[in-house]
């Protein structure tokens, strides 16, 4: 039964780093997921260290949609502009596009921008923005999947014996 587990795990892990990168597969809850059954299974892990990583993923999670907002604010655009990036990285995620989430806060922020009244030239910078937001809030998603998989690796080696 042990190796059906760590089967069910690994693949959730998996699917926990590509979730990040791909749009609409919730990346870090995967990942979560293969500790909580890792911890309810075979290994004790603390209601701390549980607690703690649920609330890293959490706010990762929250700060990946608010990011390219506040890139494209820190990159001199409008709230017209952080709520184009906001919106668009939305609308990003439901469209058929290569690159959607990116395509879509940089769509969206410049449109926002061009609402507000700003020419082309003026609003690609906090559009460019909105795509490092994007780009930024991807890898801290990869970063805390990929050392929840490491954590993940490290118990299941390192743990003197199973329940």
């Amino acid at each position: 039964m042990n190796e059906l587990y760590i089967i069910l795990e690994m693949i959730l892990l998996i699917s926990g780093i590509v979730g990040c990168i791909v749009p609409l597969l919730p990346g870090l809850p995967l990942s979560l997921l293969a500790l909580i059954i890792l911890d309810q299974t075979r290994v004790d892990i603390s209601s701390n260290t549980m607690i703690a990583i649920s609330i890293i993923v959490t706010l990762i999670t929250v700060q990946d949609f608010i990011l390219p907002g506040i890139a494209t604010k820190r990159f001199q655009g409008t709230k017209y502009g952080f709520w184009g990036g906001t919106i668009g990285l939305f609308a990003g995620f439901v469209t058929p596009i290569p690159g959607r989430a990116i395509a879509g806060a940089f769509l969206g922020a410049l449109m926002g921008e061009a609402i507000n009244g700003k020419t082309y030239s003026k609003a690609i910078k906090p559009a460019i923005g909105s795509v490092i937001g994007v780009l930024l809030g991807t890898a801290g998603k990869v970063l805390t999947s990929i050392g929840i998989a490491i954590y993940y690796i490290c118990l299941l080696y390192t743990s003197p014996s199973p329940r």
